[in-house]
């Protein structure tokens, strides 16, 4: 289904990359806070013009997310830098899960905020969950083609 998906080009010199990635496709599906208008919440444009994959997206987590969301980042091929999820609240954390052809792309996770040193794990066909709003956290380099939903709270 996603090697059919549209997906959108995320890159630096189309404004569509906040945190200075690489440039990857994704989408965001689920609840997103107003851009324009003060306040509030609504449905994200890429559900409401992909309802079918919307759906499917859900599903998936309503089986491997063991925490409430509301919201799903789907990449494809991203090589994300350290980083955490500022926009992401309730405290709960973030489920991420990888799936495709694909070797490599491990996410590496800060073992707690006082530390320097990180974790690794492989989230290939596995979900993990962590606190992506309180620890740094990035992905190792992969070849092949890799998808990644990361479940969390908007």
């Amino acid at each position: 289904m996603l090697e059919r998906t549209k997906l959108k080009k995320r890159s630096q010199k189309h404004g569509n990359n906040r945190r200075g990635f690489d440039d990857y496709y994704g989408g965001l599906y689920g609840m997103t806070k107003r851009r324009y208008r003060s306040g509030g919440k609504q449905l994200s444009l890429d559900s409401k013009n992909q309802p079918e994959v919307y759906d499917e997206i859900f599903r998936i987590g309503r089986l491997v997310c063991k925490i409430p969301f509301s919201t799903v980042q789907l990449n494809k091929n991203l090589q994300c830098k350290p980083h955490r999820d500022n926009h992401n609240t309730g405290g709960l954390g973030s489920t991420l899960i990888s799936f495709g052809d694909f070797e490599g792309g491990e996410i590496a996770i800060q073992k707690d905020e006082n530390s320097t040193e990180f974790d690794i794990f492989s989230a290939k066909y596995q979900p993990i969950q962590f606190l992506g709003e309180k620890l740094t956290h990035y992905n190792l380099p992969h070849t092949g083609t890799k998808y990644s939903l990361v479940f969390f709270n908007c």
